[in-house]
């Protein structure tokens, strides 16, 4: 069963009503942003400035749940869409990121693309029939791994 505990969320500037961050997230990572901000730490600059102005002018940004219940993979694909749309008026530094799930599924279809030939394959005391067997092997593992990412990207 695949485990919905992500959610993506938007920080808000409360002047005016503006997503200025846009984040994945499970437990309280919502929280995390302000509590760093009150601590000093500076993870992402631009953020960090984005936070400092809404509490220079009294208020506080506004922490808002936008999906809930995600699988992770769920999650950072809806991340990712909504930081391309909405662009240069967020403070994120990156563009979203890949689930593990994502991530096995891309390296096993470029694993399957840049095979080599078997005739290329090094030992040549093996049978054609042999090196053959083996890629057909190694062929249905790569793509039984690629139905299970799928699957858990579902």
């Amino acid at each position: 069963m695949k485990r919905r505990k992500y959610y993506v969320y938007a920080l808000i500037d409360p002047s005016d009503n503006s997503i200025f961050y846009i984040g994945k997230g499970c437990g309280n990572r919502i929280r995390n942003h302000i509590a760093e901000y009150r601590a000093g730490r500076i993870s992402n600059v631009e953020k960090y400035k984005a936070i400092d102005a809404i509490v220079q002018n009294g208020c506080t940004p506004i922490e808002t749940k936008l999906a809930e219940r995600l699988t992770e993979t769920q999650a950072f694909m809806l991340e990712r869409n909504l930081i391309k749309g909405l662009g240069d008026q967020l403070t994120n530094v990156q563009s979203g990121s890949q689930s593990e799930a994502e991530r096995t599924l891309l390296r096993a279809r470029w694993m399957l693309a840049n095979m080599l030939p078997i005739e290329q394959w090094g030992n040549k005391q093996y049978t054609l029939d042999e090196r053959e067997n083996w890629r057909v092997q190694i062929v249905n593992a790569l793509l039984h791994i690629e139905r299970r990412a799928l699957g858990e990207m579902g």
